[in-house]
């Protein structure tokens, strides 16, 4: 019995991970600019990552997700702040700071995609007040489908806007669960209309924060790191805004006009793409980072809000595309290299793998 087993496992699940690994033996990127095989409006280009047959195969094993933005929009998911049990706001101490009973905050491990350990927020970077967790909040999916969260993605309502800090699926009908988030509104902590219960949740999406807050979250993991790319940007911005929100971006007419030209151009382009799992994001003369999913279907349920993400970058930061071939080759040399040791190392440093079931769910780099 135990032979058969092993079989079974060897020849079907073992060619499954193998096919799925991101890698050139699954997925190709063409640098020859003769080729053209980029898409690029102003201070943006990308470059597609194309996934070959033996990748696409399994796309069926990889299951169905509902992004964030549409189960906000209907309605499918309660995100609400989580009550605190100290009157400590003091984000460099760990003195006082408790965690609820665990039969409070019911933490379903399995469905945590990122390991804990190593993506937890430290106590010290956590900020708790008498009557919230600056750090943390409650979600639940009360729909009938799977929901994937996104770390990057950014939340308004609340006391407060705010980062996911790490990547979540929702089974369908879950319990609720605490959620790592940082804040990116250092200026409010009040419910902005107390009279309507309902706004007390978030019930507002913005999108994907930008590639270098991206890296303060997933990477640095501090909230002061965090607050420090959010007052850079706006100032980048000539953003005004008495709560220092990153979402007041957007109030600027012409920073929303800038961004949505370039939302336009690229949602047009990767419409209906049928072999695009992700895309290699440059302006000037380097790369700036890289998104990879696990199938067409779980890139293009992300597109759309990565793509305000990436029109940050451009607007903020950007500058006119002169980038060499062989800079982009040898960036994704590392990232798509057969050499996992390879691969892991240039993660390490610049990027992370996100798995979830023994799938790499996503692979991104900023």
């Amino acid at each position: 019995m135990k032979n058969i087993l092993f079989i079974l496992i060897l020849f079907g699940f073992f060619p499954f991970i193998k096919a799925q690994d991101y890698n050139y033996n699954n997925l190709s990127v063409r640098f020859e600019t003769q080729n053209k095989d980029f898409y690029q409006f102003e201070n943006l280009r990308l470059y597609p990552i194309r996934a070959n047959s033996s990748f696409l195969k399994y796309q069926k094993s990889i299951g169905k997700y509902i992004p964030l933005k549409k189960a906000i929009t209907n309605n499918q998911i309660l995100i609400t702040e989580m009550k605190g049990d100290t009157n400590i706001r003091n984000e460099n101490t760990r003195t006082n700071i408790r965690q609820p009973p665990t039969n409070q905050r019911r933490i379903l491990d399995d469905n945590r995609i990122s390991n804990r350990n190593s993506n937890a927020l430290s106590p010290r970077n956590q900020i708790r007040t008498e009557d919230g967790e600056v750090n943390t909040l409650m979600i639940q999916n009360i729909c009938k489908d799977t929901i994937y969260i996104m770390a990057g993605e950014i939340i308004q309502g609340g006391k407060q806007d705010r980062v996911i800090a790490k990547d979540i699926v929702l089974p369908p009908s879950s319990p609720a669960i605490d959620v790592s988030v940082f804040c990116v509104e250092q200026g409010r902590w009040e419910y902005e209309e107390q009279k309507i219960e309902k706004n007390k949740n978030f019930q507002k999406y913005y999108g994907t924060a930008s590639l270098k807050l991206r890296a303060k979250v997933e990477k640095e993991q501090n909230q002061q790191a965090v607050w420090g790319e959010v007052r850079r940007s706006n100032n980048e911005n000539n953003t005004k805004t008495e709560t220092q929100a990153y979402t007041a971006q957007n109030n600027s007419k012409d920073f929303q006009q800038k961004n949505q030209k370039y939302v336009d151009y690229f949602t047009k382009i990767f419409t209906n793409d049928k072999e695009t799992i992700g895309v290699v994001v440059v302006t000037g003369n380097q790369v700036v980072g890289v998104d990879m999913f696990a199938s067409v279907d779980l890139f293009q349920s992300q597109i759309g809000s990565l793509l305000t993400s990436y029109a940050n970058e451009a607007i903020t930061d950007g500058k006119e595309v002169n980038i060499e071939p062989n800079i982009v080759r040898e960036y994704m040399d590392n990232l798509l290299s057969n050499n996992q040791q390879k691969q892991n190392e240039f993660l390490e440093k610049r990027g992370k793998k996100v798995k979830h079931k023994e799938i790499n769910l996503r692979m991104s780099t900023f």
